[in-house]
């Protein structure tokens, strides 16, 4: 299986890759060019939020915690001033960072449903509908470095599980790049929420 640094390089490159070239071709600005590849990393550790390692969980729960209040307070709410983002912030990232990770560590089990395309899928339509301020392209442009980071982290995984020169696979081959996870009614639930957030990408 990949490490930490394996993924977020990959995930790196992606953004960078992406980024370049949107940038280049004016699809967005260079700030955007940068969100691209903040996003590319971010999302290559996400499918690990599920280890008990904890290093990939924090890097992505801390990340949340911090950034959703910031985009939603400038977009949704008329006061945005520097104590109601702090407070904002704050509160956010307790309970992204240590309530929502309590709950990951209980419910969720390593290489289990969340690490798994469907999981992806949804992880970009979240994207999209966050930054619903934004111009479609380059909503669409944030919500494909996100697939591709996350998509990325679950290749690289099925590619470690090869043993290449004993022309053999190890017992995690496969359980990555899936479509559904052991439980029925939590595969249902994910892909009950991508119906419903692509109802909401339509709709904005």
């Amino acid at each position: 299986m990949a490490d930490f640094k394996a993924h977020t390089s990959v995930g790196t490159l992606w953004g960078l890759l992406l980024g370049t070239v949107s940038v280049i071709s004016d699809f967005c600005s260079l700030i955007g060019g940068i969100v691209i590849l903040f996003l590319a990393a971010t999302s290559s550790a996400a499918p690990d939020i599920d280890s008990d390692t904890g290093r990939p969980r924090e890097l992505v729960l801390s990340f949340l915690g911090i950034a959703i209040p910031i985009v939603l307070l400038f977009n949704i709410s008329d006061s945005t001033s520097s104590e109601n983002i702090l407070a904002a912030t704050l509160i956010s990232f307790f309970l992204v960072r240590y309530i929502l990770g309590c709950l990951l560590a209980k419910f969720t089990v390593h290489r289990g449903l969340w690490h798994s395309i469907p999981a992806a899928v949804l992880c970009s339509e979240i994207t999209y509908l966050l930054f619903f301020d934004l111009p479609v392209k380059v909503r669409l442009l944030y919500a494909l470095s996100v697939l591709g980071g996350f998509i990325s982290h679950l290749l690289l995984d099925e590619m470690y599980s090869v043993k290449v020169l004993a022309l053999d696979t190890k017992r995690s081959f496969g359980t990555a790049l899936k479509f559904t996870g052991p439980s029925k009614l939590q595969t249902f639930l994910l892909y009950f929420l991508i119906f419903c957030s692509a109802l909401g990408c339509i709709c904005i």
